[in-house]
């Protein structure tokens, strides 16, 4: 499936950032590259405490083992009789396996969903009917959780999906043991049969963004051409001479994501470096696999950014890679040994990536450059108070755009915007994704502004649109509650609530968020903090005054403190 338009195809092609050639151009054709190139040096790697989170022990594979396994893989999809372009989620561990389950659909030239671990049923079962997945690949158990179980139900309502199968000791009835299967197709794995060589303008994946539009997921959908467009853009960055040394990537963070898929396994893909996995709920180990491996470069959450910054002392060549999410220009300072050594990565909604290496001795990251020119990626701001700003701290909406030829062109077809896909194709598209944040103006050219809220408010793709104050209607719909508005802390960048009560019941903060969770709400908009407050401000228009709400953790935090010497001095 390709899902590019022609004129935006050439003009790409003829700017020399995308190619036609499957063999230097397609991930496919990177990964048969590397197993010529060099055969032995180890590809993939997996956490070296596997076994205690996840069936099976750690393996380590070459680019050549690798290559075979993909190929074993790739015929056993391929003789399934699926039709073409079919959609095939991955919903596992992280692991080796699910490495070689997403190169082997793209093989096969099938598109790749990986969905993340922390979704629900209901999350799972809107998104595999959208997106109309044919086949869900998954792991035995993660810790407790049992997700080929949890697939094997789900799957019994999806008209859509036709197999389950999985890796594992602990596979239900129902759900296909790849692992009695594979070895079969296997044999003869180093011979160059006849795949279709892959387009580089063909969809490899398709993820979800955590935005929503008329109730319905927006999936973007991203070719090998854009994927490597991405990566060149996100680790230019990074000086060449040096991010060459860096032979291994270290990372936490699982496919679903910008960060796991295009951090972590393009770049290593790419540039032939071995992929080493950690499991996202072993943070705490996650400095003894540093010392263990040894990697140029390590992904890391931005709430571990000190505690893997001290690894610096030790290993003199880790750059260690500081992931924020939609709060870049909040950040909390950080110290560390040499922090010359930290590359910010900042995601925005999982629409865009975008990679700064610190200066020498800074303590946060560098703000994101608005309205600078960019091939690959580029940011615009539009629309936010274009006009004579009459007061300095007036707030006002705005576009953040990204474009370039790293942002997907069109939405993926999911099954109820078939029809506003057809009327994109026949519109000439020229900024790509469009992201609303809400902006504060700090000069009169608008150029200079930081988000207020949450980015995930809103999204605008032709006519579909969220509004903007979706989330604090969903916290007003929890008992006892008569009005809510979400604020982040701006140390922390964590997503926090303020809720007014319903005469003098309010609800308790656990209270709160089991409300929540009892309505299937994703965990991504479960607050952090719930704080009580008489009454939430608003200015012109209504607006929450979102900014002010903040204070309310610093007063939470006294009232606390004032608690304990209470209690101390009896």
């Amino acid at each position: 499936m390709i899902l590019v338009s022609e004129s935006q195809q050439q003009a790409y092609l003829d700017a020399g950032l995308w190619s036609q050639d499957s063999a230097t151009h397609s991930l496919d054709g990177l990964l048969r590259a590397h197993a010529v190139r060099i055969p032995d040096a180890t590809a993939l790697a997996d956490s070296p405490d596997r076994n205690a989170w996840t069936s099976g022990d750690p393996r380590r594979l070459s680019w050549a083992d690798l290559d075979r396994a993909v190929t074993a893989f790739a015929r056993f999809l391929n003789s399934l009789d699926l039709p073409p372009d079919a959609v095939i989620a991955l919903y596992g561990a992280q692991t080796s396996d699910m490495v070689i389950s997403l190169l082997a659909v793209h093989r096969a030239g099938f598109i790749a969903a990986p969905i993340p671990l922390y979704w629900r049923e209901a999350e799972m079962r809107d998104y595999l009917t959208e997106i109309q997945a044919r086949v869900i690949i998954v792991s035995d158990r993660v810790e407790a959780d049992l997700p080929a179980l949890r697939c094997r139900d789900l799957a019994q309502s999806l008209f859509s999906v036709k197999f389950i199968m999985g890796f594992g000791d602990f596979l239900p009835d129902g759900v296909v043991d790849l692992d009695t299967i594979l070895p079969a197709f296997a044999e003869n794995a180093d011979a160059q049969e006849s795949f279709v060589p892959i387009d580089p303008n063909a969809i490899v994946s398709v993820h979800p963004c955590g935005l929503q539009s008329r109730d319905t997921e927006i999936v973007l959908p991203r070719s090998s051409n854009q994927w490597l467009a991405a990566e060149r853009a996100l680790f230019g960055a990074i000086n060449n001479e040096r991010d060459n040394a860096a032979g291994s990537v270290l990372t936490p963070f699982s496919l679903s994501g910008l960060a796991g898929f295009l951090a972590g396994f393009i770049h290593a893909l790419r540039h032939g470096k071995t992929l080493h996995l950690h499991h996202f709920r072993s943070l705490n180990t996650l400095n003894g696999h540093i010392d263990l491996v040894k990697p140029g470069l390590v992904l890391v959450p931005k709430s571990l950014l000190d505690e893997a910054n001290n690894r610096l002392s030790v290993h003199r060549n880790l750059i260690v890679a500081a992931v924020w999410k939609n709060d870049h220009l909040r950040p909390q300072p950080v110290s560390g040994d040499q922090p010359e050594t930290i590359f910010d990565i900042t995601i925005i909604n999982e629409i865009t990536a975008f990679g700064s290496l610190r200066p020498n001795g800074a303590m946060v990251p560098e703000p994101l450059s608005l309205n600078a020119p960019g091939k690959d990626i580029a940011l615009h701001l539009r629309g936010a108070n274009n006009g004579r700003v009459r007061q300095p701290q007036k707030i006002g909406g705005g576009e953040l755009i990204a474009t370039g030829a790293a942002i997907p062109e069109f939405l993926f077809p999911s099954n109820s915007e078939k029809r506003a896909l057809a009327r994109l194709r026949n519109k000439k598209l020229d900024d790509g994704v469009h992201t609303h944040v809400a902006c504060r103006v700090t000069n009169e050219a608008g150029t200079a502004c930081e988000p207020i809220g949450f980015l995930i408010n809103t999204v605008s793709r032709s006519s579909q649109v969220v509004a903007a104050d979706e989330l604090d209607d969903l916290y007003k719909s929890v008992p006892n509650v008569a009005d809510a508005a979400h604020f982040i802390d701006p140390n922390s960048g964590s997503l926090n609530v303020a809720v007014v009560g319903v005469g003098n019941v309010v609800p308790s903060p656990d209270e709160f968020r089991d409300a929540l969770i009892e309505m299937g709400v994703s965990p991504l908009k479960l607050p952090e903090g719930v704080y009580r407050t008489n009454a939430i401000k608003r200015g012109v228009g209504d607006l929450v005054i979102r900014h002010e709400l903040a204070a309310l953790i610093a007063h939470s935090e006294t009232r606390r403190r004032v608690l304990e010497m209470q209690q101390a001095l009896g």
